[in-house]
């Protein structure tokens, strides 16, 4: 049988081709959102499962993202801010 690979997808998954690419749209068109913004501002809680909080939104440029990619992202810039810090303390002695 020749079957093609978004049809053996499709028939794993039970999605249609048609919800696949719609899927595939949707995260193609979410991951421009962030490469566009140049600061994000996680503050804007979406989808919640009881008490977690699963996905936050950026407040300036509407892209969403997982709470462990917001955290490692937080977590980026707080040793960015610290690497500055040391590297501007090091240019002045």
């Amino acid at each position: 049988m020749d079957e093609k690979p978004l049809d053996k997808l499709s028939r794993v998954t039970g999605l249609s081709p048609k919800t696949m690419h719609d899927i595939f749209q949707k995260v193609k068109a979410n991951q421009a959102l962030l490469k566009s913004c140049v600061l994000h501002e996680f503050t804007i809680e979406e989808r919640k499962i009881g008490n977690l909080v699963r996905d936050w939104k950026c407040a300036k440029c509407g892209g969403v993202v997982e709470s462990s990619h917001k955290r490692w992202y937080e977590l980026g810039l707080i040793h960015a801010k610290y690497e500055n810090k040391n590297n501007s303390a090091a240019h002045k002695g």
